[in-house]
C-alpha cells in the first residue's frame, strides 16, 4: 500500500513561505511512497518510542508498530487512511542568536503542526526542501502521539528518527538540495523541536 501524503491547512504563510513548503510536501510524499520507506522505519534502531493514546499510559512501540501507524496515516484519535494529513501553521519564534534553536512547538496528539518562520525561510533560503520534509514528518509524529522524552537529548527517538529517514530517502534523487547546516542543526543538542510528553503514567 502506498502511502500518501495530504497538505489540508497551511496558515500563517506569505506566498514565497507558502510555495516552498508546498514544495516540501511534495518531497515528503515522494519519501514516503518510496516502496524500501516502511522497511527503513522497521530496520532503524531507535533510543526512545514512546507513544502515547488519547487516554491512558505511554508505551514504547516497537519499529514494526511505528512503521504501521505511518503506513496508516494514522493522527492520534483518526482511523486508518493511508494518508499523512498535515495542518501547517507558522508561527514566529525567535530565530537562533546564541541560545537553544526552536524550531517548531507541536502539542502532542493535537493540530497544527506548528513550525518556525525563521526555519522555513531559511530552507527557502537554501533551496533545502528535503530537511523542511523530513521537519513536517517530524512534528506529524507528535500529531500521531509520539513524543521527546525526558528532553530533545535523545536524538534517536521516533521523530527524530522519522525525520531523517525522510532525509536520507532522498538523497539519491535530490542530494543537491540538502544543506549541511542545516542538517547539522536539526541534529544539534541545542536544537528544540518543542514537544514534550506529559501525559498519564509517565515515569
Amino acid at each position: 500500500m502506498t502511502i500518501a501524503v495530504a497538505l489540508q491547512t497551511l496558515a500563517g504563510a506569505d506566498a514565497r513561505q507558502e510555495a516552498f513548503v508546498r514544495r516540501a510536501v511534495e518531497r515528503l510524499g515522494e519519501a514516503v511512497a518510496r516502496p524500501d520507506f516502511v522497511v527503513r522505519i522497521e530496520s532503524a534502531s531507535y533510543t526512545q518510542t514512546r507513544w502515547a493514546p488519547g487516554k491512558g499510559p505511554w508505551r514504547a512501540l516497537t519499529p514494526a508498530e511505528i512503521a504501521a501507524r505511518v503506513r496508516s496515516g494514522c493522527e492520534r484519535g483518526t482511523e486508518p487512511d493511508g494518508t499523512i494529513d498535515l495542518w501547517l501553521e507558522l508561527i514566529d519564534l525567535p530565530p537562533p542568536s546564541g541560545g537553544k534553536q526552536v524550531l517548531g512547538s507541536t502539542a502532542l496528539g493535537a493540530t497544527p503542526s506548528r513550525t518556525a518562520r525563521w526555519f522555513v525561510d531559511l530552507c527557502a533560503e537554501r533551496g533545502d526542501a528535503l530537511n523542511l520534509a523530513g521537519h513536517l514528518l517530524h512534528e506529524w509524529a507528535h500529531v500521531s502521539g509520539f513524543y521527546h522524552w525526558p528532553d530533545n537529548r535523545a536524538r534517536g527517538d521516533t521523530a527524530y528518527v522519522l525525520g531523517r529517514l525522510v532525509r536520507e530517502a532522498l538523497e539519491d534523487r535530490h542530494g543537491n538540495e540538502i544543506d549541511p547546516e542545516i542538517t547539522a542543526m536539526m541534529h544539534d543538542v541545542e536544537t528544540d523541536c518543542g514537544c514534550h510528553g506529559e501525559v498519564e503514567g509517565e515515569s
